[in-house]
């Protein structure tokens, strides 16, 4: 046998794991991250949410399809100003 086989040339435990706390940590940190990403998200969402309902509930948002163009809607080209125009009535 030679010196050369007596060798050990695994690794040490302690390297591997330090490896495997690191591993854990990361997907840890991934999992709190994650959760806090959704968090944000879901406030934002609701959010947006009450204020559309405020809105809804108020008045100051409705649906009618044959009302006029609030003023600041309308085009603001180059040309000669023409007055907004209602809906034709017979």
């Amino acid at each position: 046998m030679e010196l050369d086989d007596l060798d050990d040339y695994r690794q040490p435990v302690s390297r591997k794991l330090e490896k495997q706390r690191s591993l854990a940590f990361q997907i840890a940190l991934g999992i709190w991250l994650g959760g806090v990403a959704l968090m944000i998200t879901g406030f934002l969402f609701h959010l947006l949410l009450i204020s559309f309902a405020g809105k809804l509930m108020s008045g100051e948002f409705s649906i009618r399809f044959d009302a006029p163009r609030p003023q600041s809607e309308q085009f603001q080209g180059h040309g000669p100003e023409q007055p907004a125009q209602g809906p034709r009535r017979n």
